[in-house]
């Protein structure tokens, strides 16, 4: 661990749980997000393009579409 590392934690160590929560989130989404490779993603939906492997999610969204089983994206998110 690097001394600016432990300097933070040591400071953080001194603040309510509340506090140290709200950090350690914030700490966790922003590693979460750096490891996050949209190269590897771009990479694998063309291999699974290219495969195949999206064709029956192809079909069926046109389908729905085709049979009006389709809803409005607001509808979908305000109900999740």
């Amino acid at each position: 661990m690097t001394k600016l590392l432990q300097q933070a934690i040591n400071k953080m160590q001194q603040l309510t749980a509340e506090e140290q929560d709200k950090i350690a989130t914030r700490i966790l989404t922003e590693l979460i997000d750096s490891n996050f490779d949209d190269d590897q993603w771009d990479k694998q939906m063309k291999h699974d393009w290219e495969n195949g492997k999206l064709n029956q999610l192809i079909e069926k969204a046109e389908a729905d579409i085709k049979n009006y089983q389709i809803k409005e994206i607001d509808e979908i998110l305000c109900n999740a």
